[in-house]
Order: structure tokens, then sequence, then C-alpha cells
């Protein structure tokens, strides 16, 4: 797990390989481009380890930030909670 800290915890974001697991942001520090640094930072690590894309899963309020990254949708699926959208994003 990484921490963005800004006068405290601003976000945070986890991985395995390529894989997203937890992405937030604290609502007092959206919107100051937290969670794009720390998903570039993951993305890198992955392309250092060899990985050529990057996956994620968001729910309907995270899917727009993911789409403004570069993710495009791979497929979606309705759940319980709502939809969740599987997104992937090639990797430089």
């Amino acid at each position: 797990m990484f921490v963005a800290e800004v006068n405290g915890i601003a976000g945070t974001v986890s991985r395995d390989g390529n894989k997203v697991y937890t992405m937030f942001v604290n609502p007092q520090a959206a919107g100051r481009g937290i969670g794009r640094l720390l998903m570039r930072h993951i993305e890198a690590l992955a392309v250092v380890d060899g990985y050529d894309h990057m996956e994620t899963g968001a729910g309907i309020t995270g899917h727009g930030f993911y789409q403004r990254l570069g993710y495009i949708d791979v497929r979606s699926t309705e759940t319980e909670f709502g939809f969740n959208y599987i997104l992937r994003r090639n990797l430089p």
C-alpha cells in the first residue's frame, strides 16, 4: 500500500501485480491530483515488473476517474450494490 500525505493522509492505493485493489482519496483532498499521482506511481512500478497493462474494478462513483486516466471499459456487471466496471489501461 502506498500513502499520499498532505496535512495527514490524503490518499492510498494498493496493487498486486497489474491489478489495482484499493484506491482511496480523502474527500477533503479530492480534485488536487492525488489520485492521479498514486495511480501513476503504481503503474510505473507495474512497468518495472514487466506488465503491459493495469486493470481495476470501479463502481459508478469511480468510473469517470479511471476513464479520465485513460482506462477503458472491458466489461461491466450489475450487482446488488450497483454496476461494477472492469477497466484496463495499456502501459507504455
